[in-house]
């Protein structure tokens, strides 16, 4: 898009990074509402919103384990076996459920997901020469998200619910009120059991630098590849994708590395 971007001379961008992350926008807030909602013995209203989102959006239907599983705490993720035991008791990256709703979104905008994203467009814009700026992290529009009860960003049924409001007659209502949600996803799944099965298998075959390191367990590894080839849940295309590229940076990098 930088590049798409680059060669039509547009030179400054407004990006939109930053909503979802205030207005609930991945479905993954949905599921930390409910689990707030039904920890305070708020059933109605579990039900009521769990309802509403059934009907008015497609994020039940885009659940998915092997995504989910990542929520559940760094144990759980451990537990599919590519961490190696050496390592599973120092991990400290949770990125689970959170306290409270609130307290783990602003994990999200402060801490997790938002300073990752916008690490990553920042190298891709300004490698092509291309300023990005984010109306949605003004400091008014943080505070006042911030300060919203989380109801209102799923009361009608569908994840940044008070932002679609706001959109009526700005936007047309087949993209304000498009049901899915489309990123920017790619088929890593399919690109490690497929294309880049040779290489996998290949890698698999003598021993690993982040198995000699000590980094990632390469028995589970080699596990953790057999369940993906069956479509197994746990572990997902991504995290097997991680490991190609962690295997890749350690040979890049090896002569500056002890041991690989």
């Amino acid at each position: 898009l930088m590049q798409i971007a680059k060669s039509l001379k547009i030179h400054v961008l407004l990006s939109g990074q930053g909503s979802d992350e205030q207005f609930g926008g991945y479905n993954k807030f949905f599921y930390f509402y409910l689990n707030e909602l039904i920890k305070k013995n708020k059933w109605f209203a579990a039900l009521s919103i769990f309802l509403r989102v059934a009907f008015k959006s497609n994020v039940l239907q885009e659940f998915r384990i092997g995504e989910a599983v990542r929520y559940l705490g760094v144990k759980k993720i451990a537990a599919a076996g590519l961490i190696h035991a050496d390592n599973t008791s120092a991990l400290d990256g949770d990125i689970g459920l959170g306290a409270n709703y609130v307290e783990r979104e602003r994990r999200d905008l402060f801490s997790l997901s938002l300073p990752m994203l916008l690490h990553y467009e920042d190298r891709m814009s300004m490698w092509n020469s291309i300023e990005v700026r984010l109306p949605f992290l003004d400091h008014r529009i943080v505070e006042l998200a911030l300060s919203l009860n989380p109801w209102a960003k799923f009361s009608s049924g569908q994840p940044k619910s008070i932002l679609r409001k706001a959109l009526v007659g700005v936007i047309p209502d087949d993209i304000r009120l498009r049901r899915d949600k489309k990123g920017f996803g790619i088929p890593e799944g399919e690109w490690v059991t497929n294309l880049f099965r040779p290489i996998y298998e290949e890698m698999m075959k003598g021993e690993m630098r982040s198995g000699s390191l000590r980094i990632l367990s390469q028995d589970g590894i080699r596990r953790g590849y057999r369940n993906l080839l069956q479509k197994k849940p746990i572990p997902n295309g991504r995290q097997m994708m991680r490991v190609l590229l962690l295997e890749r940076f350690l040979a890049q990098f090896s002569h500056y590395i002890t041991g690989a």
